[in-house]
């Protein structure tokens, strides 16, 4: 990786350490370091809950700055693809289940029923949210604006990522990798470090960080106020 990309992801650690002192000089108590003095808005609520909920699982976050990191994350990828001929290449490459609405089957839907919308109503990191919110509406307007950017805004994204992976894998623009020996998980990463240029990559990267970032404070957040308040 080049030194402009090092220095890339650099700046941006220092800026986000930069950003957690400036704010903890301003706490006054603990309702000002975990829920923000209880006055959050309904959209810093929303995108927030947005954030912690698929940023270390999706590498992607939706704060202040994430719209310009989900738009990097896509617009970088996209342009391994020849501008003129890219949604032919997509179309081509793909099979037609892979661009289907209806390509799924119905043990699947029940399976992530199970699996993922009890998250919502158990989660710690997401009923800190919650807690921040200056009154119950407020509350109830930041889940809605959660919900609707995870679905579908969010669903989609992921799988537009995932299939230009795809399609520059099985394009040759991978060199070294083939369907055999590349994890479908690695996909992502291996198609960012091959295809991007110098300092673009460093940005992108950033972006990574952030997101898993923005899951494991939160998780770290809930649960040291777990042993505050309960100890």
């Amino acid at each position: 990786m080049s030194w402009i990309d090092i220095t890339l992801i650099c700046i941006y650690l220092a800026t986000m350490l930069g950003v957690g002192v400036y704010f903890m000089r301003k706490n006054k108590s603990t309702d000002d370091y975990y829920v923000g003095g209880r006055k959050l808005s309904s959209l810093h609520i929303g995108l927030s809950v947005v954030a912690t909920d698929v940023g270390g699982c999706n590498i992607y976050r939706y704060r202040a700055m994430d719209h310009l990191n989900v738009g990097v994350a896509v617009c970088g990828p996209a342009s391994c693809i020849r501008k003129d001929r890219r949604a032919e290449t997509i179309v081509n490459t793909l099979e037609p289940s892979f661009l289907s609405l209806t390509a799924i089957s119905w043990q699947t839907i029940v399976n992530w029923m199970i699996t993922i919308i009890p998250i919502w109503f158990i989660g710690m990191t997401l009923y800190q949210r919650i807690y921040a919110s200056k009154d119950r509406k407020t509350a109830q307007k930041g889940w809605l604006i959660a919900g609707l950017f995870e679905y579908p805004i969010m669903a989609f994204v992921g799988v537009i990522l995932g299939m230009f992976a795809r399609v520059a894998l099985e394009n040759g623009l991978l060199p070294g990798y083939s369907m055999q020996n590349l994890d479908a998980e690695m996909g992502l990463p291996v198609l960012i470090r091959t295809v991007l240029p110098v300092g673009f990559l460093g940005i992108v990267l950033a972006a990574y960080f952030s997101a898993i970032m923005s899951t494991a404070d939160s998780c770290l957040m809930a649960a040291s106020g777990n042993i505050l308040a309960d100890a």
